[in-house]
């Protein structure tokens, strides 16, 4: 919620299946997780047309609509564009492709964009970008030297 009491909506933009793997979908679910807990704030995922995706998401009750391709869904125009409802919307991507068109769909939106793990020219053009730092637990680098 804004300072105006106005909601902040948060669109959560990734891809995964059993093909392409899960891991930027469990960390978004991470991240978001922790967002509502501190603030209340309703996520919508836009996610690729995959079944196991889809259900992940349905399981945990989090609204979400399939990509369409170049455009942004209609849900989001319509949401985005209903400013005296909306404030300062943000779009986290989580996505290892080049996606500088579609941050740049949205900045005209103004809408913010903070990007996960991508070092493609996507990276220039984001708000915010997040590369997270590899961790080894020190057991497992005990384990490994043994």
């Amino acid at each position: 919620m804004s300072s105006t009491g106005a909601p902040t909506p948060l669109f959560v933009r990734t891809h995964g299946g059993n093909t392409i793997g899960l891991g930027h979908v469990y960390r978004s679910l991470a991240v978001v997780e922790a967002v509502i807990r501190r603030s209340g704030i309703q996520p919508l995922f836009i996610v690729n047309n995959d079944a196991t995706v889809t259900d992940i998401l349905t399981a945990r009750q989090l609204p979400y609509v399939l990509e369409e391709g170049e455009i942004l869904p209609t849900k989001v125009e319509d949401l985005i564009g209903r400013r005296s409802v909306v404030v300062h919307p943000v779009c986290y991507m989580d996505m290892k492709t080049d996606v500088s068109g579609e941050i740049g769909r949205w900045k005209m939106r103004k809408v913010g964009v903070v990007l996960m793990d991508n070092v493609t020219p996507s990276s220039l053009l984001a708000d915010l970008n997040i590369l997270p730092v590899p961790y080894e637990h020190p057991m497992t680098v005990e384990l490994k030297n043994k």
